[in-house]
């Protein structure tokens, strides 16, 4: 009677032997192959230990100091320059700064302790394969990632006040990158493709790039986003779903897509970067010309078609809560109306500003007014330039306007002396440094523009010229 044959082939050796899988790696190994193989996870294991153990030490020793001195110095100083009419505020700075630091050394030892439980759990039970280890490690380079990154705080002053009013504010959701320009800033008038037709489609009109410097485009053609990382030539990732010629798109600081699907769907997605699925976020009537999220967590949705711009909580549990930020839903040139909104930016008071295309002219929004002030355009109260339909808005940390002015094929700024034109100043077309119908605009962190130049079906990325400023801080 012939034996039956359960030999299998060993992973490791290559020989036929009987085999026991590992759950970690799913490969079939020999006895000997796979006690050595223990061996080598032992052996990253305490790799990862020692890795610890460091990261503890590194803990310990900044814990004595928690907050973050170079805040408390700028604290301090505001506080002598102001004396009495500050000293309470300053105060006030004080406690938030050590507070938040404080919360975030005592998060991050929570952390560290449950690492630690899960290490001794995991060598009181020495059951444990590569899933675990890779577990492990990911964990310990979070850590070490948020501890090496600790401060998540800037200083906001209001240099319209007598006195420079100061808060602390967390600037944790802040995405995108807001440069403080001075009011001379200039750049390159000659654009560089940074991407053409073929890799974005026709009439592409969605940017965004983040503080990574990773750059998100939308391509309505393909129905997809483009996504190069920082310093990439070529796009590095695309992402398709179920969205149709998407308008705008907004990117959080976790990586999370916001991304206008109203033309057949009715709706705003989010794509989760943690899961890679979508979800509806908001119920809308049309397409969203422009999308924002403020410090608050709020989205806002320009609808073009409605005259309105919406907004509602990504808080609020109810999707059908939308609320109206700016517009009566009837086209018009009041106070109270808009005609044909497009870009629309958010800044750190809520305060709201929106491209009126069909009014030729930029609103302002203050928080919690539905009557709006003209800062430029037609009928402004200091009109310096002529708009004609503009499409995309940022303001930088200096109050500085820069606006895509549509129908003019440029990009202009706002200065200590009224408004200039900035980049595609020399009338429309296809040349470098000539623009068709641009819609809307993005910086990256050494305050370079990047431009959707939606006539001519391409990026455009215009170089910041460091003389014109000097280094500027960015704010993110």
């Amino acid at each position: 009677m012939e034996m039956a044959n359960n030999k299998t082939q060993c992973f490791t050796c290559n020989k036929k032997k009987i085999t026991f899988t590992c759950e970690g790696c799913l490969e079939k190994l020999c006895l000997m192959d796979l006690t050595e193989h223990q061996q080598i996870l032992n052996d990253e294991l305490h790799h990862i230990i020692n890795d610890y153990d460091q990261f503890k030490q590194k803990f310990n020793e900044q814990k004595p100091n928690p907050y973050d001195l170079s805040l408390i110095d700028q604290i301090n100083q505001w506080e002598t320059n102001s004396i009495e009419k500050i000293q309470q505020k300053a105060k006030d700075c004080r406690e938030t700064v050590i507070k938040s630091s404080q919360t975030f050394l005592n998060d991050i030892e929570m952390k560290f302790n449950d690492f630690y439980e899960q290490i001794k759990q995991i060598q009181k039970e020495n059951e444990f394969n590569e899933i675990n280890l890779n577990y492990l490690k990911n964990q310990l380079m979070k850590m070490n990632q948020e501890l090496n990154n600790p401060s998540n705080m800037s200083i906001d002053q209001d240099s319209q006040s007598f006195i420079n009013e100061i808060s602390i504010i967390s600037l944790e959701t802040l995405s995108f990158n807001q440069p403080k320009f001075c009011s001379t800033v200039t750049w390159n008038s000659n654009g560089i493709i940074f991407a053409n037709q073929s890799i974005i489609g026709e009439n592409s009109t969605a940017i965004f790039v983040n503080t990574n410097n990773t750059i998100y485009v939308g391509n309505p053609e393909g129905n997809k986003i483009v996504i190069w990382d920082e310093n990439s030539i070529n796009p590095t990732k695309s992402i398709t779903g179920d969205f149709t010629q998407p308008w705008s798109l907004f990117v959080t600081s976790n990586g999370d897509i916001y991304l206008d699907d109203g033309l057949e769907n009715g709706r705003v997605q989010k794509w989760s970067a943690e899961t890679s699925t979508y979800i509806t976020v908001m119920n809308v009537n049309s397409s969203c010309y422009g999308l924002f999220i403020d410090i608050d967590d709020t989205l806002y949705c320009s609808m073009s078609e409605n005259h309105q711009i919406v907004k509602r909580s990504l808080l609020d549990a109810v999707l059908d809560s939308n609320r109206v930020a700016a517009g009566t839903g009837i086209g018009g040139s009041t106070s109270n109306q808009l005609s044909g909104p497009q870009g629309i930016f958010v800044d750190v008071n809520l305060d709201l500003y929106v491209t009126d295309c069909g009014n030729d002219r930029v609103q302002l929004f203050q928080l919690g007014e539905l009557n709006g002030i003209t800062v430029t355009g037609s009928e402004s109260l200091y009109p310096s330039i002529t708009l004609d339909c503009p499409s995309g808005i940022i303001l930088d940390a200096e109050k500085y306007l820069f606006i895509v002015d549509f129908g003019n094929h440029r990009i202009v700024g706002s200065g200590s002396n009224g408004f200039r034109c900035l980049v595609g100043c020399y009338g429309m077309g296809s040349q470098s440094n000539q623009l068709k119908n641009p819609y809307s605009f993005s910086f990256d962190r050494s305050g370079n523009m990047f431009v959707t130049d939606h006539g001519n079906h391409r990026i455009q990325k215009f170089q910041y010229f460091e003389e014109s400023c000097g280094k500027f801080r960015m704010i993110e």
